[in-house]
């Protein structure tokens, strides 16, 4: 029974670059966890660095990937959940993005995507 779990292992988690990456991304999306847990956690399961350092940048580029399709969506699609108003012309107005601007232009925010920031919040 040892040898059939061994192999079951190997087959999912024996090789780095074999492994499914969606695992890891579901683990970036934890706020506790985020990118550095997904070099930490190789590090201690395998001793191939150039490996475990690729798995981590392919982890990295496919969350950023997954956010420009989604941001690609929202605008084609529009926000449904965003909060509109009229204003005095008669247009709509979108309040979130006009509150996120107005956020910019008081902190002097660098203009970069959601997921830059998430990455960088330190919990």
């Amino acid at each position: 029974m040892a040898t059939k779990m061994k192999q079951k292992y190997d087959k999912y988690w024996g090789d780095v670059d074999k492994m499914n990456k969606l695992l890891y991304i579901a683990a970036v999306l934890d706020p506790r966890l985020k990118l550095q847990f997904i070099g930490f956690t190789l590090k201690w399961m395998y001793d191939d660095e150039k490996a475990i350092f690729d798995l981590t940048k392919d982890v990295e580029l496919a969350t950023y990937e997954l956010y420009a399709h989604y941001e690609n969506q929202m605008e084609v699609g529009g926000d449904s959940s965003s909060q509109t108003e009229v204003d005095d012309n008669g247009g709509n107005v979108d309040l979130v993005a006009e509150y996120m601007k107005q956020m910019q232009k008081e902190r002097g925010v660098v203009n970069n995507t959601e997921l830059d920031r998430y990455y960088e919040f330190q919990s």
